[in-house]
C-alpha cells in the first residue's frame, strides 16, 4: 500500500508534480504532439496540455495567431514561460486579427521571453488579473500598444524593445527597467488609476504622440535613471513627465530639487509650469540626433558643447540622474543651452 499511497501524494502536491517542455514550430507538420521530435504547429495547440510551470519553447516561423492563456490548468508551482528556442527567432503576427496577441488572464507567474510580436491593433502583451507576469528580452511593432497590465500587480518588463507604449490601470509594484518604450500613439508609459509603488527605472521613452512619461492617480512611483527625449518637433509642448493638476500643487518648490550633476548625458532645462497647470516637465527643442551627446567638460565649462562620436543611447543612462519628480531644472544646462532635447529623469 505504501508506493500506492506515494504516487497519490505526488499527483494531489502541485510542488511534487513534474514541470513539462513542449515544443512548437510552425513549418512541422499537423498533428504533433508537442515533443521536440514532433512539436506542435500552432501555439494555440498548446493550451490543451499546458499547465503551470511549464515551458513552451517556440521555434523559428511567422505565426499568424492570437493566443488567450486564460486560467491555464494547475500544474507545478513554478513560471509558466513561453520563449523561443535557443538560437530561433520566432514572430507572432496580428494581422487579420482584433483584440490582444497574448493574455495571460488569471493565470499567475507567467514569462514571455525573446519574442517579436507585430501588427496587434491592441496589445501585445496583455496581463488581467494576472500577477508576477514578466516581458523579458521581447519586441513589439505596428501595435496599439506594448505591454498592459490590467488589474495585475508585481509584474516585469526587463531588456524589451517595446513599440506601442506600456500602459495598465490599479497595478501595484510593477517594475519597468532597462527598455526602449517609443512609438505609441499615446503615453509612452502610463500605470494609472489606482496604480501605486510602481518603478521605472532606465528606460529609454522616446517619440510618444501623448507625452513620454504620465503619471495620474497613482502613488509611490519611482521614476529615475530615464532617458526622454523626441526626434521630432511634437504637437504639445510636454515630452518628460506629465502630472496631473492635483500633484503638481503638492510638489516642492523649484529651488528645493535636486540638481542634475554635469555629466555628458543631454539633458533640458524643466520649466515649472505654476500650480494647477497640469504641467510637469516642459520640452524646448527637439534632439537633432539623440546618437550624439554633449562634451561633458566643456558642459562644465559652461561653454557651448562639442558634440562628441556617435554612442549609442544605452551609454547615457546613469543610475539616481534625478531624484525630483516636480517641476524643475537642471542647473548643469544653462539658459544659453536651450538647444538640448531630452532630460533624464
Amino acid at each position: 500500500m505504501r508506493p500506492l499511497l506515494l504516487t497519490i501524494v505526488m499527483l494531489a502536491h502541485p510542488a511534487l508534480a513534474r514541470a513539462a517542455d513542449w515544443y512548437v514550430e510552425q513549418a512541422a507538420a499537423t498533428g504533433g504532439d508537442g515533443s521536440a521530435a514532433k512539436p506542435f504547429q500552432k501555439i494555440n495547440d498548446v493550451k490543451g496540455v499546458l499547465k503551470t510551470g511549464d515551458t513552451v519553447w517556440l521555434r523559428t516561423g511567422v505565426y499568424n495567431e492570437k493566443v488567450d492563456f486564460w486560467h491555464v490548468k494547475t500544474g507545478t508551482s513554478g513560471r509558466t514561460t513561453i520563449r523561443a528556442a535557443t538560437g530561433h527567432k520566432p514572430v507572432i503576427d496580428g494581422a487579420g486579427l482584433s483584440g490582444f496577441v497574448f493574455q495571460a488572464g488569471e493565470t499567475h507567474y507567467m514569462t514571455f521571453r525573446d519574442l517579436t510580436v507585430r501588427n496587434a491593433n491592441e496589445s501585445a502583451f496583455h496581463f488581467y488579473k494576472a500577477d508576477h507576469g514578466e516581458v523579458i528580452d521581447c519586441t513589439t511593432e505596428n501595435v496599439g500598444a506594448g505591454v498592459s497590465f490590467y488589474f495585475s500587480s508585481f509584474g516585469l518588463v526587463s531588456g524589451s524593445d517595446i513599440s506601442g507604449g506600456i500602459n495598465g490601470k490599479a497595478s501595484d509594484g510593477t517594475v519597468l527597467q532597462g527598455n526602449k518604450i517609443h512609438n505609441s500613439k499615446a503615453e509612452g508609459i502610463t500605470l494609472h488609476a489606482d496604480s501605486k509603488n510602481c518603478k521605472y527605472l532606465n528606460n529609454i521613452v522616446y517619440d510618444n504622440y501623448s507625452v513620454n512619461i504620465y503619471i495620474d492617480s497613482a502613488s509611490d512611483m519611482v521614476v529615475d535613471g530615464n532617458l526622454v527625449y523626441m526626434t521630432f518637433t511634437p504637437t504639445t509642448k510636454e515630452i518628460c513627465v506629465l502630472f496631473p493638476s492635483p500633484f503638481t500643487e503638492t510638489l516642492p518648490a523649484m529651488g528645493d530639487l535636486p540638481h542634475c550633476p554635469a555629466r555628458a548625458d543631454p539633458c533640458a532645462r524643466q520649466r515649472p509650469q505654476g500650480p494647477g497647470t497640469g504641467r510637469g516637465l516642459r520640452h524646448l527643442h527637439p534632439l537633432p540626433d539623440p546618437r550624439r551627446v554633449p562634451d561633458a567638460e566643456h558642459h562644465r565649462r559652461g561653454g557651448q558643447p562639442e558634440v562628441g562620436a556617435p554612442a549609442p543611447l544605452e551609454a547615457h543612462l546613469r543610475p539616481h540622474h534625478h531624484r525630483g519628480l516636480g517641476p524643475g531644472h537642471c542647473r548643469s544646462c544653462p539658459e544659453r543651452h536651450p538647444h538640448h532635447g531630452s532630460c533624464t529623469v
